[in-house]
């Protein structure tokens, strides 16, 4: 019983998280990466936004052309890190300020 209760305030806090964000403007937010040594694209690279007060944005995947694209971004003060992982590994974490649109230039990792 404990367990549902517990279940259920999570879905409850998320849910209003969730809806108080939809409720705030919002923006999207792309870029891409390429290659140290070649400048080739990096396709299927996860890249998400986390945010000290709103958590982890859902993930996007770099293309075949090693560009991403994620939208309805809440504008906030607080600076977002953007992460790209290869499988489990993070191998880039970087502080992004997003006030609008965010058109980030091609990174060679």
């Amino acid at each position: 019983m404990n367990k549902i209760i517990k279940n259920v305030a999570i879905i409850l806090v998320c849910g209003f998280s969730l809806y108080l964000h939809a409720q705030s403007p919002s923006t999207i937010v792309q870029g891409g990466f390429c290659t140290g040594k070649s400048g080739a694209p990096v396709p299927g690279l996860l890249v998400s936004l986390v945010h000290s007060k709103l958590g982890r944005s859902t993930p996007s995947y770099t293309n075949q052309y090693g560009y991403f694209r994620m939208v309805n971004i809440p504008i906030h003060k607080i600076p977002y890190y953007l992460e790209v992982y290869w499988g489990k590994r993070l191998i880039l974490r970087s502080k992004i300020s997003v006030q609008g649109p965010l058109n980030l230039p091609m990174k060679c990792l």
